[in-house]
């Protein structure tokens, strides 16, 4: 279990997400492959229902083949979907591509944590879970950083050559994760039939959000999931509407995305100083630096003067995202054990997807029937309202002293 304890760092810096897609993706669907925005956001729309729609069969394939040859499997389907874009004639082709991508994920998903969660408890490392996964995600950034440079000009110079470069970060990926050793299954039941399994994880899942603590969390984080979601559509749309081409957007992303490494890295300090109250301020400053954005829309001010406030209202999401992505996480395995880990997490992911895709449906609706910077006004005034009331719900659930959560543990043993 040593090995996957030393492996997972390196292995996070490659496989946390889509290397050279995030920075272009926009602006070669439009120019390349001839979508206008409204489809984009319909595609993207339609990523968490794939999701959503595959979770179960995803979860019992992962169950079957175990973490180690998920993880290689998910990263395969990241490839191939990397080469479909490349070669994609049509809209078709593209969302067959998302499908791929959207397998791989789950297996990722499903297997990463698990992977290391499990190795960590049988070396009685636990707490150890946060600072490994941060300092991972946190060097993928830094490595983002320069891919992000890279991107914006090597577009320019073919469209195509982020895209092959992508698939061979995920093959990187995939070699590595092939050097893990496989850890004990999560859940020890089999199932004698798909049927009897889907009840078991319907079971599962009942009793889990039966749990006061994790409905909260699920709930805050299916929705600010969703949030986080439609803001990366809408500035790089808001960037596209004010001319800016790929070249200065990929150096504005390279800063961007240096910022949110770091915040990965040092989530612990702002945990520190929020202690209970993280979650909090990061849903509060994050809607609210939504509002911002459209007033700085409509406010008149010069181009220059508009792009330098809006890169630094970026800057404070990023860092909020930055530190939310390690402590939802670290909130969600807390109180596991080696049975309810993965139904724990398949239910996070379950919930994210739903709220995910319908915040982006009606993001896209207010984007087509509105002006960006209104819709940006509107979404994170609604925005800001509905994260209050969750929190408001969160407050005798979440946040309260280890012995209040003690039932969770005795109803797994």
């Amino acid at each position: 279990m040593k090995r996957n304890i030393g492996l997972y760092s390196l292995y996070r810096i490659f496989s946390y997400d889509m290397f050279f897609y995030n920075v272009i993706s926009f602006f070669y669907f439009t120019t390349v492959k001839g979508l206008d925005v409204s489809q984009i956001l319909f595609i993207e729309a339609l990523y968490p229902i794939y999701v959503l729609i595959l979770q179960i069969p995803c979860t019992t394939i992962a169950k079957k083949l175990g973490a180690k040859n998920s993880i290689i499997i998910g990263n395969l389907l990241w490839i191939i979907g990397f080469i479909v874009y490349i070669i994609a004639p049509n809209l078709i082709s593209i969302i067959f591509a998302d499908i791929l991508i959207a397998i791989g994920d789950i297996l990722k998903l499903i297997s990463e944590p698990a992977i290391l969660i499990q190795s960590l408890k049988e070396e009685n490392k636990e707490d150890s879970f946060a600072k490994l996964e941060g300092e991972g995600v946190g060097r993928y950034y830094y490595i983002e950083t320069i891919t992000a440079v890279l991107a914006g000009f090597l577009f320019v110079i073919n469209p195509y050559i982020p895209f092959i470069l992508g698939a061979l970060m995920c093959t990187i990926s995939m070699l590595i994760a092939s050097q893990f050793s496989n850890v004990k299954a999560t859940i020890d039941i089999e199932y004698g039939s798909f049927k009897e399994y889907i009840y078991g994880l319907k079971n599962g899942i009942k009793d889990v959000i039966n749990k006061k603590r994790l409905q909260a969390l699920i709930l805050y984080s299916s929705v600010f999931t969703g949030i986080i979601a439609i803001s990366s559509c809408y500035y790089k749309n808001f960037f596209n509407n004010i001319g800016m081409d790929t070249e200065q957007f990929g150096l504005i992303f390279a800063l961007l995305t240096i910022i949110q490494g770091i915040a990965c890295q040092r989530q612990y300090i702002v945990e520190r100083k929020t202690k209970n109250k993280t979650l909090t301020w990061t849903a509060l400053i994050f809607t609210g630096s939504l509002i911002s954005i459209g007033i700085l829309g409509i406010s008149g001010l010069q181009t220059s003067v508009i792009v330098v406030l809006l890169i630094i209202l970026l800057i404070t999401q990023k860092i909020i995202e930055g530190t939310y992505q390690i402590s939802i996480k670290k909130y969600m395995v807390s109180f596991t054990t080696s049975g309810t880990i993965t139904n724990v997490l398949t239910s996070s992911d379950l919930f994210n997807n739903i709220g995910t895709s319908l915040i982006l449906f009606f993001g896209a609706f207010i984007l087509d029937n509105m002006d960006m910077s209104y819709g940006y006004i509107v979404f994170g005034s609604i925005g800001f309202v509905l994260m209050a009331l969750i929190l408001v719900f969160m407050k005798t659930r979440v946040g309260l002293k280890p012995e209040d959560y003690k039932e969770y543990l005795k109803e797994d043993k």
